[in-house]
């Protein structure tokens, strides 16, 4: 994981570069509105401010003569970063500018950042993003920052944590190793045996691949998309729900998801659920800006009934995201140190995608503002991902505030004949929940 400049990527940045180079994928995106307009020349001032005091955004990549991937300092600050853009609040769709902006990749090797800033009508804040060197909680972190400045807040000090105890996190045990390596190169028919002696089955967890799509992939960035949102009375009502049956809100969204998916096709479900690494590292990591995530797999059974939820489906998937095996699936980025980054790039492309669902939650922001009566507060935050054509058919996208919950819905133009019927069942199982039919 690099800190600076000249320093070379590990492995995980160096497949997000590859992924970027070979047009796999182009950026994400997290944003802000703020509870005020914002000058423009404030808003210059105070980006300019960050990006002076936060080294990772001064960094572009360079390959070196020798072929390795090199973090460079960009040597100079433009205006031009950030981009300004008014519309007419009545027609205008949040959903459908962010689907756009997944269209830009940007350049490795020149002199530019690898994110842009774009203000809309004065208060939504978009960090557009490579994903190269930045993940999801970073770009939250770079949102939060910028409102610290904005209410002339200091924001803290960079720090370079000990990487020691990072690459100890990653590094994976030899039978998940062992695992993950006899179901990758086995061949298919000896698979299920290999994921029986590797990991006993609950009656929840499938042993076949998950359902194909077999109508080719569209080289585009874009996706089918759409916001669904939960105002604090909505979310409070949910945890509330959720904390009598002691269960979190990521594993019962994950629930809904394949209860959801399971009226479309009659299939295993592979899902990915990435989680962020910090959290099971030292403080000094909790506001830093990096790559820190991995991910937790399973494959999961369908589920039929609409008319109830299977409480003890919903408390085995809870069941994955213990500490115990999030620290084991965090050794699935420290398996990139046996392959070749770009070779597995390659390798992905013309392949299946990885699996159906994706389900990405940045979880609960409150930003420590500390000034008695701020002039800037960020009502809400959006996070949406562009059409990966190595990664999921669906992914959800997930962030919250106090008083609003985002959940940016996102299909590969393949899963575009569901999409439409996905959603609508998606949206009336949480309303169902919301009125107490699931209680």
């Amino acid at each position: 994981m690099v800190h600076g400049a000249d320093e070379e990527l590990w492995k995980l940045e160096a497949m997000n570069y590859h992924k970027n180079k070979l047009k796999v994928w182009s950026c994400f995106t997290v944003g802000s509105k703020l509870n005020n307009s914002v000058e423009k020349d404030v808003l210059l001032k105070s980006i300019h401010k960050l990006y002076c005091h936060r080294m990772k955004l001064r960094l572009n990549i360079f390959p070196n003569s020798k072929g390795k991937l090199i973090t460079r300092e960009i040597n100079c600050w433009r205006d031009d970063f950030v981009e300004f853009y008014q519309f007419d609040e009545s027609v205008f769709e949040l959903s459908d500018f962010i689907n756009n902006q997944h269209r830009q990749i940007f350049p490795f090797g020149v002199q530019n950042p690898l994110w842009k800033l774009i203000v809309i009508n004065q208060r939504w804040l978009l960090f557009v993003v490579d994903h190269t060197l930045y993940d999801g909680t970073t770009v939250t972190l770079m949102n939060e920052e910028l409102l610290y400045i904005l209410n002339d807040q200091e924001i803290t000090p960079e720090v370079n944590p000990d990487i020691k105890q990072f690459n100890a996190l990653i590094r994976p045990g030899c039978l998940h190793l062992l695992s993950k390596v006899l179901e990758t190169f086995s061949p298919d028919w000896i698979q299920p045996f290999v994921r029986y002696l590797v990991k006993p089955k609950t009656k929840y967890e499938g042993s076949k691949k998950g359902w194909v799509l077999n109508n080719g992939k569209t080289l585009t960035h874009q996706t089918y998309k759409y916001i669904i949102s939960l105002d604090s009375k909505q979310f409070l009502k949910l945890k509330s729900i959720l904390k009598t049956r002691n269960v979190q809100f990521t594993s019962f969204w994950v629930y809904l998801n394949i209860l959801a998916l399971s009226q479309l096709k009659n299939e295993n479900i592979d899902i990915s659920v990435p989680f962020n690494l910090r959290s099971l590292l030292l403080d000094e990591f909790q506001s830093y800006y990096g790559l820190l995530i991995s991910h937790m797999q399973m494959n999961c059974k369908t589920q039929s009934n609409l008319k109830t939820i299977d409480w003890r489906y919903v408390k085995y998937i809870n069941s994955l995201f213990t500490k115990p095996k999030l620290i084991k699936s965090a050794g699935i980025i420290g398996m990139l140190k046996y392959v070749c980054s770009k070779d597995l790039v390659l390798s992905c492309i013309p392949q299946p995608r990885k699996g159906v669902l994706e389900v990405s939650n940045l979880g609960l922001r409150i930003p420590k503002v500390t000034a008695v009566n701020p002039k800037f507060l960020i009502e809400e935050f959006i996070f949406s991902q562009p059409n990966d054509i190595t990664g999921y058919y669906i992914s959800n996208s997930i962030i919250s505030t106090k008083n609003k919950t985002n959940i940016t819905l996102d299909g590969v133009p393949e899963f575009g004949p569901y999409f439409k019927d996905f959603v609508q069942i998606l949206e009336s199982l949480l309303h169902n929940a919301l009125d107490g039919l699931y209680d």
